[in-house]
């Protein structure tokens, strides 16, 4: 009875996300104007029937280590395929306020990041500090900024495919995951947004631990672990992911501490001295009441956040926006009838259990931003949850028939390859449109007054903080002669439209 009210809701959901996709925006006894309901219920029936299906059995026998450099190849030419073309996109938003400070950078200043409380109430020093190491390699060149942030996910997608070898899948179910992370359609903010690095680096150096840790390196992987702690803040759940594992690998609770205990207690003095340094656990506040977001906890919104919307924005990653492309609309068909293909696998349920485990335990510092629109704002905050992610499509390709496992793997994956590349449409236009802007403003006869700017257009984060830097980039020289945002507005001020997209003259 289970299995089918969750067969007929996921049926019902798919046929409302391809009506919406095909004819867009439509009332018709039911109202679509936005998919995200019904890629909430295809995500949830997807995921009650895997979990109605998987069942328990003996863990695979050692896994046979040949063709190591299979995945490798094929997740570099993937990379380049995917990403290649956006290594030419103009910079946005904090990428100006950032990439000035590292080229900057003095030692004063770098021994700052660990000694001074940042102006936004953050500490990730360790990132800065590689910023202004990447500095000395790009300068304000935008090809090599962007090489380097596809390098780093690459390495992070290799981490991956590493992981779920230790964790004993099979090559092919391992590539195959590994893959979805490369080229899951939510990447373009973490992948294309240099201010968004810290997840990469996060992301990096918490997987280099967790295997270090995986392989019995357990002092040595206290390092990238410090690396990791000291690059975002989501790297503090590690712990509690280190615990899990240690749960579902059934070691012995007697010593648990033994085994997670330096991790923890690296852990929790990292937490310490940051608290300290910043006069309370920091991060982003709320405007109204001055309460850290992460404190902000409602068990109905945090429920919903870590459940319904939490799975429609990692099985349908794509920005709304813009119209969806023939070839978009073609491969998502193809990928939810693969996905329902494969939620009735009879996947290992102790696999299951930890990729779903890694995904929520990792999703615990972002809970507040996981209430992602059709639009993809804030979509960075998948990257690390993604990779439990990879690792609950892993089990269910290796517990599918052979050729169905291939045929629903090649499905999903190019759902994502589209997916990626019509968002990376939506970057391109959003970066080009902030280059003509800055262009223009430097252009003014001066003095000039301009108005403040839109923080996010079609869900990518545009020139609300970064205004003056693009502009005097633009210019080539300070711009003191150009006011932005002055309070009271003088008459002559430059106003922000959004339906033109562009500074309109005061009426």
């Amino acid at each position: 009875m289970v299995r089918r009210l969750l067969w007929t809701a996921l049926c019902a959901g798919a046929l409302v996300i391809a009506m919406r996709a095909v004819a867009g925006p439509f009332h018709f006894g039911l109202s679509a104007g936005s998919p995200i309901p019904a890629e909430c219920v295809f995500a949830l029936s997807s995921a009650g029937l895997l979990a109605c299906a998987s069942f328990e059995k003996d863990p695979s026998p050692p896994l046979n280590q040949s063709r190591f450099w299979l995945p490798f190849v094929a997740l570099a030419l993937a990379a380049i395929a995917a990403y290649a073309w956006t290594v030419r996109f103009p910079f946005l938003a904090d990428d100006y306020d950032h990439i000035p400070h590292a080229i900057r950078a003095t030692p004063a200043y770098l021994t700052e990041l660990f000694t001074r409380p940042a102006a936004d109430r953050f500490f990730r020093p360790a990132v800065f500090l590689l910023y202004a190491v990447e500095a000395r390699i790009a300068g304000y060149a935008r090809v090599p900024w962007h090489a380097l942030s596809i390098a780093l996910h690459l390495g992070v997608s290799l981490l991956v495919y590493l992981l779920l070898r230790q964790r004993r899948f099979g090559l092919m179910p391992a590539l195959a995951a590994a893959l979805l992370f490369l080229l899951h359609g939510s990447r373009p903010e973490a992948v294309t947004w240099i201010a968004a690095q810290f997840d990469l680096w996060a992301a990096l150096f918490f997987l280099l631990a967790l295997l270090a840790f995986l392989k019995g390196w357990r002092w040595l992987s206290l390092v990238p672990l410090l690396f990791a702690l000291l690059s975002k803040e989501s790297a503090y759940v590690y712990p509690l992911i280190l615990v899990f594992t240690l749960w579902i690998d059934r070691v012995p609770t007697t010593r648990w501490f033994r085994e997670a205990g330096p991790a923890i207690l690296l852990t929790a003095l990292v937490f310490l001295y940051r608290w300290l340094l910043l006069g309370g656990i920091g991060g982003y506040r709320d405007i109204g009441t001055g309460r850290p977001y992460i404190l902000t906890f409602d068990i109905l919104r945090t429920g919903k956040a870590l459940t319904a919307r939490f799975g429609a924005a990692l099985e349908f990653p794509i920005n709304w926006t813009h119209p969806l492309e023939w070839w978009l609309i073609a491969t998502l068909f193809a990928a939810m009838a693969a996905g329902a293909v494969l939620a009735v696998a009879h996947a290992n349920r102790r696999k299951i259990a930890f990729g779903i485990g890694f995904l929520l335990l990792a999703a615990l510092p972002v809970h507040e931003f996981l209430l992602i629109d059709a639009n993809l704002e804030k979509s960075r905050v998948l990257y690390l949850p993604s990779v439990g992610f990879a690792l609950i499509f892993a089990a269910a390709l290796e517990a599918a028939r052979p050729r169905v496992a291939v045929i629903a793997a090649s499905a999903i994956l190019l759902f994502q390859f589209a997916a990626l590349e019509h968002n990376l449409k939506i970057w391109r236009y959003v970066s080009q449109l902030a280059q003509r802007t800055c262009a223009n403003a430097a252009a003014l006869p001066t003095p000039a007054a301009l108005s403040d700017i839109s923080n996010t257009i079609d869900g990518v984060y545009f020139l609300h903080t970064g205004l003056r830097g693009c502009i005097e980039r633009a210019s080539g020289r300070p711009r003191p002669d150009i006011v932005i945002a002055a309070q009271p507005a003088p008459p002559d001020q430059l106003r922000w439209d959004d339906q033109s997209r562009s500074y309109q003259p005061p009426r």
